[in-house]
């Protein structure tokens, strides 16, 4: 099932876990810094794993 636009996801990296609105144009910032657009998370599926601008992953 594909991640959609208005949809709550649970970011997990690091022992961190966070629940995020996914909202087109969104920058989601981490806890360790980086960043991570929503528009890269949109349409791809539950329990991808995702790299944010420091190259740090988290599963979404």
């Amino acid at each position: 099932m594909p991640i959609k636009d208005g949809d709550y996801v649970l970011i997990v990296g690091d022992g961190v876990r966070s629940v995020i609105k996914v909202v087109k144009g969104l920058r989601i910032s981490t806890i360790r810094g980086g960043i991570v657009n929503a528009d890269d998370i949109i349409d791809h599926e539950y329990g991808t794993l995702i790299r944010t601008n420091l190259a740090m992953t988290s599963r979404c």
